[in-house]
């Protein structure tokens, strides 16, 4: 389930693209893995783990920060006017690139 709760609207909304488009809301989905991650490194004393985490959300956060977005974001940034607006497959490459 998404953390936001609407995962199967969301879902149904990917069937009804016959699979093409996806809207899962990937920022959300990052956020709270990146936390899991940061979370279990912490209580196992593994490093490397935790600072995975910290630039996960780093590269996240500089991904909106350049208004790249999915349409759930979309005119909630800063600067509405300059945002980009992709699909998760487009976001997912975007914090990608980021994180390099």
């Amino acid at each position: 389930e998404a953390p936001h709760g609407t995962a199967h609207d969301l879902y149904l909304k990917y069937l009804e693209s016959d699979g093409k488009v996806a809207h899962f809301n990937p920022s959300a989905l990052i956020f709270a893995l990146a936390n899991a991650l940061e979370t279990l490194g912490e209580r196992e004393g593994n490093e490397p783990l935790s600072q995975y985490a910290v630039e996960l959300k780093a590269a996240l956060t500089d991904t909106v920060d350049r208004g790249i977005v999915t349409a759930d974001l979309k005119g909630k940034t800063v600067d509405p006017d300059s945002e980009q607006v992709v699909d998760m497959i487009g976001f997912l490459e975007a914090v990608e690139k980021a994180l390099q």
